[in-house]
């Protein structure tokens, strides 16, 4: 099976920008309170180029609030996804930590970071923040992940399914 995924193109710092997904169903359809969130396959990438080219149409295409350009798209074969579950979080600046190499942390933290539920904390441009923070000592430390959301959206009905891998180890600030 294959599906599209769509790109969209925001300025930087463009409030609610939507992030990088596959083409649901809800997409395909004229009035967005019918269809269903689920990701629209084709049978053969030839099917899907067809949809692209019919969405992306002949006539002007209007920008909506912050967008630079129209949005990209992209066949993908789901049967073959070779893209990572995660980005390597040790990029992401947590404001008040500071990062720490796995191996540096004391004895018994990085386990402890490791076993955490982490949740929610925040969107990018392509992918969400996952964390969570513990105290030990009265110093705190977190751990975080950073999942695509193309990943997120293959595993919307299992999370425990993605490769929570790349994961930065952080600790405060003092």
């Amino acid at each position: 099976m294959y599906a599209i995924k769509v790109t969209p193109n925001y300025y930087q710092g463009t409030c609610n920008a939507p992030q990088e997904s596959f083409l649901s169903y809800r997409d395909l359809e004229e009035n967005p309170n019918h269809g269903s969130d689920d990701i629209a396959e084709f049978d053969s990438p030839e099917e899907a180029e067809a949809m692209i080219d019919d969405i992306q149409g002949d006539g002007p295409y209007y920008l909506s609030h912050g967008e630079a350009v129209r949005p990209s798209y992209g066949v993908v074969d789901l049967d073959n996804i070779s893209e990572d579950d995660c980005q390597d979080a040790s990029d992401y600046d947590l404001d008040g930590f500071k990062q720490v190499d796995k191996d540096n942390l004391p004895p018994g933290v990085a386990d402890a970071l490791d076993a955490c539920n982490v949740e929610y904390h925040r969107s990018g441009d392509d992918y969400d923040v996952y964390l969570d923070i513990i105290t030990i000592e009265d110093i705190r430390y977190a751990i975080v992940y950073m999942p695509t959301t193309i990943a997120l959206q293959l595993n919307s009905d299992d999370l425990g399914s993605l490769d929570w891998d790349k994961a930065a180890y952080y600790r405060e600030i003092i």
